[in-house]
C-alpha cells in the first residue's frame, strides 16, 4: 500500500475506530449505567423509563413511594436494572401496546417490581413450551440473584411481569 493510499483510507479508518469506541461506551452504559452507582436503583429506573418513553413515544407511568428505600448489592442492582430493560424491550418489540405501567414497592421484606402493558398478550404456556429465549433469559437472570419472576398474560389483554426479591 502506498502512502497516498494510506492517506486516502485514514479518514475512513479513524471514523470506524471512533464508531467502535462509541459502541463500546454505549454497551458499557447499558450494562451498568453510572446512574446506578451515583443515584441508586429507583432513580436509575426512572432514567431508563424516560429513555424508553422518548424512544417509543409510548405512554409510560411509573409509580414508587417517595420513601422507597431499597438497598441491594451491585450485582443485584445491575440484574434488577437489566431485567427492567429487558421487560421494556419486550414491550416495544412484541406487545403492540400503547401504554405501559411500571411500579416498584416494598411488600414486607420483598422488593416488588411490576411491568404491565395493554398490548396483545400471549399464551404463557405456549411461550414456555416453545422455549422462548427472552422469557427464559429473564427468568434465569432473576433466579441467579434468588428472585422470582411471575408472568401473567392474556391474548388481547396485555401482559404483566412481576419481579420479587427478598432481602436476606
Amino acid at each position: 500500500m502506498t502512502v497516498e493510499q494510506v492517506n486516502n483510507e485514514l479518514p475512513t479508518m479513524i471514523s470506524m475506530v471512533e464508531s467502535l469506541i462509541e459502541s463500546v461506551r454505549k454497551i458499557a452504559t447499558e450494562l451498568r449505567p453510572g446512574v446506578l452507582d451515583h443515584l441508586g436503583l429507583i432513580p436509575a429506573m426512572e432514567w431508563q423509563i424516560n429513555q424508553f418513553r422518548m424512544m417509543t413515544k409510548m405512554k409510560c407511568i411509573f409509580t414508587a413511594p417517595d420513601d422507597l428505600d431499597v438497598e441491594f448489592n451491585k450485582n443485584e442492582t445491575t440484574h434488577i436494572f437489566r431485567l427492567l430493560q429487558e421487560m421494556l424491550t419486550n414491550v416495544a418489540r412484541h406487545s403492540k401496546a400503547n401504554k405501559v405501567e411500571i411500579s416498584a414497592q416494598k411488600e414486607n421484606d420483598l422488593f416488588v417490581m411490576v411491568v404491565k402493558d395493554n398490548g396483545k398478550g400471549f399464551m404463557v404456556a405456549d411461550k414456555i413450551q416453545s422455549g422462548s429465549l427472552g422469557l427464559m433469559g429473564m427468568n434465569e437472570r432473576a433466579l441467579s440473584i434468588g428472585a422470582e419472576l411471575r408472568i401473567d398474560s392474556t391474548p388481547g389483554k396485555g401482559t404483566s411481569i412481576t419481579f420479587l426479591l427478598g432481602k436476606k
